[in-house]
């Protein structure tokens, strides 16, 4: 966690958090001074070499090396070369602690008001903050004699002026305030906006990062638009969007500014709170430890308490599905602490009644805390870890994303997992390696739901082997994830006598991203039900005929006396001739047994 005393004597501060205009001017002009460079792309890190990009909101140029003593290419290294700025990736090779020390700046190509200045600027020009608001939005006018004119509602929800000189003049907007005050007061406009250290931006999904984003995109767009001398319309819209994205900076960059001068450490652990600990991962079930163990973290002003009773009330209301703001922030300032030991050991994590509960290994630091009693409270984990897996600790683990080398190796072992009744298995072929031992073991007597996932279209791709074993016996719900060069391999009649076989049983394909078949066997009679989506339409109008023939040869197949129902939804409507013929055969096959998407001609 960042000092607050280095952000509190940082020089550029004062931008975000001083509520004194003279405090605030001061160092909008120190910007240029402070200022390590320019940030000119909306880009954060590369997802392949994980390095900051240039010119990007991270950029090792502007804030410093990710290296201690290396520049970003690693041409120059060591204590030797520190102070020398590489003459190839333009780095300086020194310490990362400069990261949290250097600003960056963003030039705008338009006059922005800081939000803390506006009612410094509407006294200088006789009016309201209000009317300055309603000016800045575009929804006001403001004559060069103080006469100001309102845009009216009209019938289809917009705003428009009556008087049509009105509504084609330049007299509203950010440029014409500057106008207005360029010769008296141009310091209360801002055309470099200052980026905050990257040091200090290092909580996961920071809202710093996308509020800076969000303007350098709008800065560029606006930028071109001008080069292009686009019309006058997009030119204000755009301007208008640039001063909300810049308004956004300041109140998020704050709001975090300020969480880290008013950050409260953890609690040090006491005797009650590490008692109460150990009963939680022995008993992760029980919610009353949990509110205990709230109690005892509040009597020292511990803010996973408060984060803790957050979480415990969301999970005993049914309204309340997407976390408040105020439980989000407090999770991604204090994720890593609440996590140890395993802060390194897994990630992608999600927390419940105020402790994680589903994650994703990390193979390198997961093997080495096998038996922590920090795994106790996952429900939900995709990991390679069969020890881990099989562990006595995770006492609540119900759902697991494995591969099947993972399940064969439990079962060489000898792995009992009844608290299990979910799980998903990638396939690099079907059948894989050993199938039968898996499928005809007791290994998971729990088990009800099964997802098998096979994104390989190398590979086989049959599914006789788990026709009437005692695992496909226990399922309610079978899910198969296919690629989109599978479509072709699925044979509906051969499911349907699958799930004859197996009463009860629901199966879902999911084909690619485009088709979502689930099947139901009743009675006698199949249902299939399922939705596509816009892709697939778009796919096959832009060429891919061969999509159409090989949905209509997949569905076509069914027995139309053996089918009780075929009702297929899409996001959109279906257009283009292939999918119209498909349509006209599917129709005259099954009649009125069949509801298909809408086309348009």
């Amino acid at each position: 966690m960042i000092p607050a005393s280095v952000v509190r004597d940082a020089p550029l501060s004062p931008f975000f958090l001083s509520r004194d205009v003279d405090a605030l001017i001061r160092a909008s002009a120190a910007v240029e001074r402070h200022s390590s460079g320019g940030i000119t792309h909306p880009d954060t890190y590369n997802y392949r070499t994980k390095k900051p990009e240039r010119g990007g909101i991270h950029c090792a140029r502007v804030f410093g090396p990710i290296e201690d003593l290396s520049c970003i290419c690693g041409r120059l290294r060591g204590p030797e070369r520190d102070g020398e700025v590489c003459d190839r990736c333009g780095v300086l090779c020194a310490r990362t602690s400069l990261r949290s020390e250097r600003w960056g700046h963003i030039e705008s190509p338009l006059p922005l008001i800081h939000p803390g200045l506006g009612p410094r600027i509407a006294g200088e020009l006789g009016i309201s903050v209000e009317v300055l608001a309603d000016v800045l939005r575009f929804e006001a006018n403001l004559h060069e004699d103080g006469g100001v004119v309102h845009a009216r509602p009209t019938e289809y929800g917009g705003l428009s002026f009556e008087d049509p000189e009105e509504e084609v003049s330049s007299a509203r907007g950010p440029r014409h305030l500057h106008q207005l005050l360029a010769g008296t007061a141009p310091e209360l406009f801002i055309t470099r906006v200052p980026v905050t250290p990257s040091g200090w931006r290092v909580t996961p999904r920071d809202p710093q990062d996308n509020a800076y984003m969000a303007l350098v995109n709008r800065c560029n767009r606006l930028t071109r638009l001008i080069e292009l001398n686009a019309p006058k319309i997009i030119i204000d819209n755009e301007e208008r969007m640039t001063q909300q994205a810049f308004e956004r900076v300041c109140f998020d960059v704050r709001d975090e500014l300020q969480a880290i001068l008013d950050w409260r450490p953890s609690a040090p652990v006491t005797p009650r709170s590490a008692t109460l600990l150990q009963a939680i991962y022995r008993d992760p079930d029980d919610d009353e430890l949990r509110e205990a163990y709230a109690d005892a973290l509040a009597e020292h002003d511990d803010p996973r308490a408060e984060f803790i009773r957050m979480q415990l009330d969301r999970a005993g209301s049914r309204r309340c599905r997407r976390a408040p703001k105020p439980e989000r922030d407090l999770l991604r300032r204090h994720q890593r602490a609440w996590l140890a030991p395993l802060e390194r050991a897994v990630e992608r994590v999600e927390f419940r009644r105020g402790f994680p509960y589903a994650g994703r290994t990390v193979r390198a630091h997961a093997e080495g805390r096998v038996g922590d009693p920090a795994w106790s409270t996952f429900e939900e984990l995709e990991t390679d870890l069969p020890e881990l897996i099989a562990h006595p600790n995770l006492r609540v683990l119900r759902r697991v994303k494995v591969r099947w080398a993972c399940l064969r190796q439990l079962l060489e072992q000898g792995r009992r997992l009844p608290q299990l009744c979910a799980a998903e298995v990638q396939l690099r072929g079907a059948p894989p390696s050993g199938a039968d031992a898996v499928v005809q073991s007791d290994m998971f007597p729990e088990l009800r739901e099964l997802t098998l996932a096979q994104r390989s279209t190398r590979a086989a791709s049959r599914w006789e082997w788990l026709s009437g074993t005692p695992m496909a016996r226990r399922l309610d719900q079978l899910t198969l994830t296919l690629g989109d060069d599978h479509l072709e391999t699925i044979s509906l009649p051969r499911w349907s006598e699958f799930l004859a076989q197996h009463p009860g049983l629901r199966l879902t394909i999911n084909i690619g991203r485009t088709i979502e078949l689930t099947l139901t066997h009743e009675s006698g009679y199949l249902t299939v039900r399922g939705r596509t989506s816009r892709a697939l339409a778009e796919r096959v109008a832009l060429g891919n005929e061969e999509l159409a023939e090989q949905l209509g040869r997949m569905l076509g197949a069914l027995d139309p006396d053996a089918l009780q129902e075929l009702r297929l939804r899409s996001q959109g409507p279906w257009y283009s001739e292939p999918l119209g013929h498909l349509v006209a055969e599917l129709q005259a096959r099954f009649g009125d047994r069949a509801t298909l998407p809408r086309f348009h001609s």
